[in-house]
């Protein structure tokens, strides 16, 4: 997957659960930062990765509606479907995705319970399977805009996860993140005693 925005684009790669992602500036000498989505067994968030779930979230939505047959601006022939949707929306959805497997389903209701408007323009091409979607989600953060492209169906492509000499783990940078703060905290409260002892009336540490 390669993430677009403003900034550098960012590529990802999935597999399972593990998601290595690619830095603009190699952290720690590692290329590679890894993530798992279902950490300790917790659900991760998916929905803009996996086409089934946009799928998943839609069946049953009376909002959804079909604006006709027409082609996407890649110039592929679909049909055209549109909605817009409140959280409520979105969470009564989870009778209809009683077809999916119960781990996706949680996935799924993880991703859009915090959710609070989900606008969605989706084209299915004529096999049945979708070719693409545009997205607007606002939730307590702000608006996110995401346009996603699905192509290849069923075919197997050379995914590899990177060297494991070259990822660093998610995990492990939030802990020696904590640990750095937590020295400074140290070594500022060492100065602050080593300064009153002195007599030179030590930090304002609580400014």
């Amino acid at each position: 997957m390669i993430l677009k925005s403003e900034k550098p684009d960012t590529r990802s790669i999935m597999i399972g659960d593990m998601v290595y992602t690619h830095q603009g500036e190699p952290l720690e000498g590692k290329a590679w930062m890894s993530m798992n989505l279902a950490k300790d067994g917790k659900p991760g968030v998916r929905l803009n990765d996996d086409p089934a779930e946009y799928l998943g979230m839609l069946l049953g939505q009376e909002q959804l509606t079909h604006v006709g047959a027409g082609k996407t601006s890649d110039g592929i022939d679909a049909e055209h479907y549109k909605g817009s949707f409140t959280n409520a929306d979105l969470l009564k959805a989870d009778e209809s995705t009683k077809a999916m497997e119960a781990a996706n389903r949680t996935y799924l209701h993880e991703s859009v319970k915090h959710i609070t408007t989900f606008e969605v323009d989706l084209w299915i091409g004529k096999d049945g399977y979708p070719v693409r979607a545009d997205t607007v989600s606002a939730d307590g953060k702000g608006t996110t805009k995401t346009t996603a492209t699905f192509s290849d169906y069923g075919k197997v492509g050379p995914i590899q996860a990177p060297p494991a000499d070259q990822v660093i783990a998610f995990d492990a940078v939030m802990k020696e993140t904590d640990r750095k703060l937590k020295q400074a905290d140290e070594d500022l409260k060492e100065a602050d005693k080593t300064l009153r002892d002195a007599g030179l009336g030590g930090l304002d540490l609580d400014s």
